[in-house]
């Protein structure tokens, strides 16, 4: 929980910098975003890399864990493009 919950603070800071008035207040809010952000991982990773392991069944624990992989690393292939796109479509989106 305490890993979502510093998803949840880094993704409000990321949102509550695009309202920053001082250049330098922006850049300090992002930062403390992805501090918050990087504490998330730091807590939820090894949570979420167990559950699919536990989860499996005996015989399919080598695909679980596979699928788990699969999908961390896709949204991080992935999520520089979409959020790349949405920069420059503007703040409004």
């Amino acid at each position: 929980m305490a890993g979502h919950a510093c998803f949840a603070t880094g993704y409000v800071l990321f949102l509550a910098a695009h309202w920053a008035t001082a250049v330098a207040v922006g850049v300090g809010v992002m930062l403390l975003g992805a501090v918050s952000y990087t504490l998330g991982e730091i807590l939820g990773g090894p949570i979420t890399t167990t559950i699919a392991a536990e989860s499996a069944p005996d015989a399919l624990r080598g695909r679980y864990l596979s699928l788990n992989q699969l999908a961390v690393s896709a949204a991080g292939a992935v999520a520089p493009a979409v959020l790349s796109g949405l920069l420059s479509a503007g703040g409004a989106v």
